[in-house]
């Protein structure tokens, strides 16, 4: 479907009544061209004084350093960098005040997953849902 197609498909009016349902405590962190994607939403997180929380991740990046376990030693990364544009999706927490993100992005001939070190934003943009979250059982 070409991007035009998709742009009317999704443009178009639903098929009946939406039904929507207010969320509050959650924030929307947009990151902006040339941010890095962790580092601002631990900016923001740090700015709102959320320490744990879900991280939902969609949007467009372009340099990525991202990693998987070795098969054959699941305790050593294997890190890889890919400098071309990825769609981009992913899910993780902030735990501690510590981001750990996974994603799946796909470029051009090539589609990468694992653990999320740094990507950057260059021509579009990346949305970070973040739901702060209470511990339980909370430590003491």
């Amino acid at each position: 479907m070409s991007l035009a197609a998709c742009s009317r498909a999704v443009q178009s009016e639903p098929p009946g009544p939406v039904q929507t349902e207010s969320v509050t405590g959650s924030y929307l962190v947009k990151v902006a061209k040339g941010q890095e994607v962790l580092a601002t939403i631990a900016a923001a997180a740090a700015g709102l004084g959320i320490t744990d929380g879900a991280i939902t991740l969609i949007g467009a990046v372009h340099e990525v350093r991202i990693s998987v376990m070795r098969k054959n030693d699941a305790l050593t990364d294997l890190i890889r960098d890919y400098a071309q544009p990825f769609e981009l999706t992913g899910t993780g927490e902030l735990a501690g005040g510590q981001i750990h993100v996974h994603a799946t992005l796909a470029g051009e001939d090539l589609t990468v997953a694992g653990h999320l070190h740094a990507a950057t934003v260059r021509d579009f943009f990346v949305h970070a849902y973040l739901s702060p979250l209470e511990i339980y059982p909370r430590e003491t």
